[in-house]
């Protein structure tokens, strides 16, 4: 069974494996900082095995909003392998995360722990980890005349993509999981809030 989780648009790796999956694959992968060198210009975050990737600041990046950074998670897209032990990485837009979020969602995957954000006379409004999904009454479970007959702000739900519209930015969904499809085929999300 392939599967694979939307974890690489933010993930803590907990093995080398996970990260040199994301490093193969162009996943994202969400790093703790740990210090930052001043002098090097580099902060320095924790990967498994006790490795570190290094972050270098770039030119125009205030130094103490990068300074800032430092025990927190960063989104970073690991870019090449320095050492036996270190990792270059570079730091990942919260845009960018969207859109490889969007690219990767298909009709048949299954995303789980979609946040409701909104509802409205025809549906619910579903948060995907920075990008809209709609859940539209004709495709919730029960067939409910008013999606608050179903489900409530902030509620989380599994639920399939139906149809992705990359022009709109929108992605249409369904609770009927037999649009999903065979196990072997199928690509599993789970979210997590993006960290910019």
């Amino acid at each position: 069974m392939k599967s694979y989780t939307v974890e690489a648009i933010g993930t803590v790796p907990e093995t080398m494996g996970d990260v040199f999956l994301a490093w193969r694959s162009g996943g994202i992968l969400r790093l703790t900082a740990l210090w930052y060198d001043a002098e090097e210009r580099i902060l320095h975050l924790a990967l498994p095995e006790g490795r570190t990737a290094l972050l270098p600041r770039e030119e125009g990046e205030g130094e103490y909003a990068f300074r800032s950074l430092v025990g927190t998670d960063v989104s970073v897209r690991i870019k090449d392998q320095c050492s036996e032990t270190q990792f270059l990485c570079e730091k990942q837009s919260v845009t960018r995360q969207r859109e490889v979020l969007l690219y990767s969602l298909s009709p048949g995957t299954l995303v789980k722990g979609a946040t409701v954000v909104s509802m409205v006379g025809y549906g619910a409004f579903l948060d995907l980890g920075g990008i809209m999904g709609l859940l539209h009454v004709k495709e919730m479970e029960g067939l409910p005349k008013h999606p608050s007959e179903k489900v409530a702000f902030l509620d989380k739900l599994d639920v399939v993509v139906k149809k992705v519209d990359l022009q709109a930015k929108l992605v249409y969904l369904t609770q009927n999981m037999e649009c999903r499809p065979s196990v072997k085929d199928q690509l599993t999300f789970t979210l997590q809030r993006l960290v910019g």
